[in-house]
């Protein structure tokens, strides 16, 4: 029962992601049709959901090859 208190902080709403990036939902929108973000799934037709490790793994992996891309550079 305890990790039923935990979904509601793990799911992020268009909206929470758009906070985060400083950025409007429809452009949260556009970057998940474009495949710029980890694919949401959907709470029925259209509450679409993101776990926060899909997106904390994204942003290490966006981490690393800004990193790699820095030091092919050099």
């Amino acid at each position: 029962m305890q990790n039923a208190t935990l979904i509601p902080d793990q799911l992020k709403r268009k909206a929470d992601l758009a906070k985060r990036f400083q950025c409007s939902t429809r452009q949260i929108e556009l970057m998940a049709k474009d495949g710029r973000l980890p694919r949401p799934f959907y709470l029925g037709d259209s509450s679409p959901r993101w776990r926060q490790s899909d997106i904390d793994a994204w942003l290490e992996k966006l981490a690393t090859e800004a990193q790699q891309s820095e030091g092919a550079d050099a």
